[in-house]
């Protein structure tokens, strides 16, 4: 209303966003409940845009890979940097073939760290074009060395048995 007592009218297209704010609602919730779960069991999650040779990372691959932090990094820096030299063979042959195939990344390997050897784990789904050439990668990263050495420790006890 005017000052004088007049209505104003307002022309023009309306638009109801609430279907668009109730997505972005529920989006926003799974991604707190994703991060709320990959936080609490310490699992690092990356993507990799292979035409752009980009790694991105988050703050758990970062300590769990010991990398410098605030940079870019390109794929190839976890194996030059930490994937323990006796594993890069493999490691690199499991990514070929997941590549190349249908099927996702799985895969596990040693890092060297400041603090020793380290187990991990590494799973990740691949993105492809139209015509079927791998684009991205998407997965996590957990380290296992606990594991490991459990299921190491209960070995030897049935050694003994």
């Amino acid at each position: 209303e005017h000052d004088d007592g007049r209505r104003a009218q307002l022309l023009g297209p309306v638009q109801d966003i609430s279907e668009a704010v109730e997505h972005r609602r529920a989006l926003q919730a799974a991604h707190h409940r994703m991060a709320l779960a990959a936080d609490s069991g310490g699992i690092a999650i990356f993507d990799i845009d292979l035409p752009a040779d980009r790694l991105t990372v988050d703050a758990w691959l970062v300590r769990q890979y010991e990398l410098p932090a605030g940079r870019a990094y390109a794929p190839a820096d976890l194996w030059a940097l930490r994937v323990h030299p006796d594993d890069r063979e493999a490691l690199a042959r499991d990514v070929a073939h997941a590549l190349a195939g249908q099927r996702r990344l799985e895969a596990g390997f040693r890092i060297v760290r400041s603090d020793g050897v380290r187990h991990m784990r590494v799973a990740a789904s691949i993105t492809r074009d139209d015509g079927g050439r791998a684009i991205a990668l998407v997965g996590v990263s957990l380290e296992v060395t606990a594991l490991k050495e459990l299921g190491a420790q209960r070995e030897q006890q049935h050694e003994l048995m």
